[in-house]
């Protein structure tokens, strides 16, 4: 039962229906997309795929890097879990250009999760926590203008 409540509220609909018993099989690392942003992940667990996005006006590269992360807790929880990298390698954002990456979380999508980005530009570096206070359930996270946010 444990499992089936992790699913979220569509997938124990089915589930309740007897028509899926189990999550169908997916090749190893493969995700099963199920709608709007939750997949089902090759173990058989939910996960979330949420989009990141920034800008940058500045001359040069601005990093994402490999510190930023990112937790999460059920709405019904008092706390939130670890904090859990986003990526394994440093993220651009080219000189004057928009920059968007997709994340594939663990658990599900209706999970409240808090994130905490580490930028470097040259040899400045800044950490922002989005959002700012509580969790947010959002799939499209639009971080903005990095470099005059932070760095102009």
């Amino acid at each position: 039962m444990l499992a089936k409540a992790s699913l979220g509220v569509a997938a124990i609909a089915v589930l309740a229906a007897g028509s899926w018993t189990h999550p169908p099989a997916a090749a190893a690392g493969a995700a099963i997309d199920i709608g709007t942003a939750d997949v089902i992940l090759a173990d058989g667990t939910m996960g979330c795929d949420v989009t990141l996005s920034a800008t940058n006006t500045g001359s040069t590269n601005i990093k994402l890097l490999t510190t930023s992360q990112v937790r999460a807790k059920p709405k019904i929880s008092p706390s939130y879990g670890t904090w859990k990298k986003l990526w394994g390698s440093e993220q651009t954002v080219p000189a004057g250009k928009s920059w968007s990456d997709v994340v594939r979380l663990d658990f599900g999508c209706n999970y409240l999760r808090q994130y905490r980005f580490r930028v470097k530009h040259g040899t400045n570096e800044v950490a922002f926590t989005f959002p700012s206070s509580g969790g947010t359930t959002i799939t499209s996270i639009g971080m903005g203008n990095l470099y005059t946010k932070f760095f102009d």
